[in-house]
């Protein structure tokens, strides 16, 4: 059986952040028709090829990603009724923590916040440099960082009463997932189940890289030093980039990966290795 797997992002949400980041999706009458018939006929498509009739929704903890899942759920119900479909929230597959921040009272409806759009820019320029390098993967998001007394990015400065999560630590959480969800596959496919994964554009992003990576084998080549795992994911992003392949941050983008050319168990033991030296640096 073709083992190719729906990776998706969730459909458009009301982008307001007043009430936090963890934004309401839009109902269902205000999303594109077009879109999320799409995605339901695709997932369908996809099941039924494999001769299944079984459906498990993998989604991040997120409202706006639990809530698509519900309402493609609830679609292919009323399109298919031969299908059961049942739904798995995973925070393996959130989105990268911004930590807790100080968000000012009676803030209107609104899709953007100055001083978060400064984290961002604060977050990219102190992980990586201006050729896309790694710089330092362990910055946490929203941290001023005070060096030698020297506040160096003062625009941060009381906006976070914590701070978020660095690359490495995103990256850990999400080898973890997929690490989870190399491993379901493995259990489930012998009970017809089909796996879905709807989370973020990030998400479907690190998930190609990871997946391209482990399938050309490039970490169980001679040479190879624990923890370079990130770097060559990242690598295979600005490959994707610099050719037009990369996903598009887009309500409802999908695609299908698969792993037939992967050594599945050959991966799932170096996950497991990698994921232990990365805990062990944080020791």
């Amino acid at each position: 059986m073709e083992r190719a797997y729906f990776v998706g992002r969730h459909f458009e949400d009301k982008a307001d952040l007043s009430k936090g980041l963890d934004t309401e999706l839009k109902p269902l009458d205000e999303q594109s028709p077009e879109m999320v018939r799409k995605v339901v006929s695709n997932i369908i498509e996809n099941t039924r090829e494999k001769g299944l009739s079984k459906i498990v929704i993998v989604t991040s903890s997120r409202k706006r990603s639990r809530s698509t899942a519900e309402m493609i759920r609830d679609d292919i119900h009323d399109t298919d009724s031969g299908l059961r479909v049942g739904i798995v929230a995973d925070a393996h597959f959130d989105e990268l923590y911004h930590g807790e921040p100080v968000l000012p009272q009676n803030l209107l409806p609104q899709k953007r916040i100055q001083f978060l759009d400064a984290a961002w820019k604060v977050f990219w320029r102190e992980t990586f440099t201006e050729n896309g390098e790694y710089r330092n993967p362990d910055y946490h998001f929203g941290d001023p960082v005070v060096h030698s007394g020297t506040v160096l990015h003062p625009e941060l400065t009381g906006h976070f009463k914590q701070t978020g999560e660095s690359y490495k630590d995103l990256s850990l959480r999400y080898y973890e997932g997929i690490l989870g969800f190399l491993e379901r596959i493995e259990r489930d496919e012998s009970k017809e189940i089909n796996l879905v994964l709807i989370a973020h554009s990030a998400t479907m992003a690190i998930l190609s890289n990871m997946y391209s990576v482990l399938t050309r084998g490039d970490v169980f080549r001679e040479g190879y030093k624990p923890g370079d795992f990130m770097k060559l994911c990242w690598d295979e992003y600005r490959r994707e980039v610099a050719e037009g392949r990369a996903f598009p941050n887009a309500p409802g983008i999908h695609t299908t990966i698969s792993i037939n050319s992967m050594d599945v168990p050959k991966a799932v033991t170096f996950l497991r290795e990698e994921i232990a030296f990365l805990k062990s640096e944080r020791a």
